[in-house]
């Protein structure tokens, strides 16, 4: 998993870059806490926003992130690096710790 600067076509505090989740392990909560760790993370650092992009057709991931709170507001968008390629844009607000 990699925190990186937003996406420029898709504003947000922060851009979930590279998260994948050992297959043996999907489905027993490993996102959920990476996303925990993100928001208590983040909301140390004044972001607002958590965006993340998935590729058209991985529907498995899409409803994972979906769970977890993100949802896609705008259409498919082309790849900067593979314009042939497109993605869905997601995003979430930053969920506030308890001692903020």
């Amino acid at each position: 998993m990699n925190a990186g600067d937003p996406d420029p076509h898709f504003p947000t505090s922060r851009w979930l870059q590279a998260c994948w989740i050992e297959p043996s392990q999907r489905g027993r909560g490993v996102l959920s806490a990476m996303i925990e760790f993100l928001d208590n993370f983040g909301s140390r650092l004044g972001w607002e926003t958590l965006g993340l992009g998935v590729w058209l057709g991985n529907d498995r991931a899409r409803t994972a992130y979906a769970r977890a709170g993100f949802t896609a507001p705008t259409d498919p968008l082309p790849s900067r690096k593979n314009p042939e390629k497109f993605y869905i844009a997601m995003s979430r607000e930053i969920k506030r710790s308890h001692s903020d």
